[in-house]
């Protein structure tokens, strides 16, 4: 994953870890699986739109201080196209729409925002409930319904949908899938699909003192889509007898963490073992990014007394199947704005590495390409 300097990407990355880390010790033992970029989008538009406090808020947690807002509307402006740099042939999507509520003023602060933003702004005749609904559909490919209401009248509904479809570079055969064990946390074993490649040449292996972590790559494109395995390191016994060890994990896993995986995969013949999962979790982001000190801009209070806009509530979906083929992902973000004013010779034969994923993981779904985290989930039980 090519960070480098891009301010924005390292933001959404890191607000995604975060996230997943207060989602994850709330709700221990859960699958969970959530897209930062949409929140991001939201949080972005209020560091320069909202209050003072507000935007004081979001520029500390997003770690963005020191971007002034020319350059940032800039980068914010680019992260579409950013997101789904590709040269590969796998179906990557972003889109955003702002649906206008009777009352709102599209030549607003936030209309012109939106506009310079590449986000679509929908009013009128055209905001309907049944054009929002139509929206998820073809922009989640069916898979995840609207989480949105009708927009306020003096306000708007921000939708933000990331999709994902794409095959491995090194597909699984069915015919190695078997049902194996699948050593959950306190609950013993159980027996669940695992797919198995004995001899993949694609995947790059890290291996520290505190997780081992496995990149396996999209077709088509060698150094952008690829799924990020993570193993906490436990052996079997201690995932059927210990407690939970991967929200604490995950609540420790840090930007340095990751940003030391990327630079330290090194290229291996790896016989690995993934399990195939498929699942669909939500989350009320407002309460999680107020337990990350961002307050002011969820509080439509201030917005009476200040005529910007404040955030009265930040829902999303998701939905992830991984199997023997490849992996569909997708996440719906609802974000609802409230106003009272303007409103990415043959070889000798290599020792293979063994990579197992049979206890719960950390997983993240980057395009590598830009540096961008898509999704970021974890897995403590392939059959939930």
């Amino acid at each position: 994953m090519n960070l480098g300097g891009d301010r924005v990407a390292i933001a959404s990355t890191e607000l995604g870890l975060r996230l997943l880390a207060t989602t994850v010790c709330q709700a221990p033992g859960r699958n969970t699986m959530l897209s930062a970029i949409g929140p991001f989008q939201a949080l972005a538009l209020l560091s320069v739109l909202g209050t003072d406090t507000a935007r004081r808020e979001i520029r500390t947690a997003l770690k963005i201080g020191g971007i002034c807002d020319e350059p940032l509307q800039e980068m914010c402006s680019r992260l579409p196209q950013r997101i789904t740099e590709t040269d590969s042939g796998a179906d990557l999507t972003f889109a955003t729409a702002l649906w206008a509520g009777r009352d709102f003023t599209p030549d607003s602060a936030l209309g012109a925002l939106c506009r310079h933003w590449g986000i679509d702004l929908i009013g009128g005749e055209a905001m309907t409930a049944e054009a929002m609904h139509e929206w998820a559909r073809l922009n989640t490919r069916g898979l995840l319904p609207l989480i949105a209401g009708m927009p306020p009248n003096n306000g708007a509904n921000m939708t933000n949908a990331l999709y994902f479809q794409g095959e491995w570079q090194s597909p699984f055969k069915a015919s190695a899938t078997q049902e194996r064990p699948f050593y959950r946390i306190g609950g013993g074993p159980k027996r669940v699909p695992l797919m198995r490649h004995p001899e993949h040449h694609g995947v790059r292996l890290y291996r520290s003192a505190a997780f081992d972590a496995a990149r396996i790559p999209y077709a088509g494109d060698e150094d952008g889509l690829a799924l990020h395995v993570l193993l906490p390191h436990r052996n079997p016994i201690d995932a059927m007898t210990g407690r939970d060890y991967l929200a604490p994990f995950v609540a420790q896993f840090t930007m340095r963490d990751l940003e030391a995986c990327q630079s330290g995969y090194e290229e291996a013949v790896v016989d690995l073992i993934l399990p195939r999962f498929r699942f669909q979790s939500a989350s009320d982001l407002r309460s999680r990014l107020i337990q990350l000190g961002i307050r002011d801009a969820f509080d439509t209070r201030s917005v009476r007394k200040s005529s910007v806009p404040a955030i009265s509530s930040l829902l999303q979906q998701s939905h992830i199947a991984v199997n023997e083929v490849g992996t569909t992902a997708t996440a719906l973000t609802a974000c609802t704005l409230e106003l009272t004013g303007p409103a990415d010779s043959a070889p000798p034969r290599p020792r293979i590495q063994k990579f197992y994923a049979n206890r719960p993981f950390l997983f993240l779904l980057t395009n590598d390409a830009c540096g961008l985290v898509l999704f970021a989930g974890v897995v403590y039980d392939p059959s939930q």
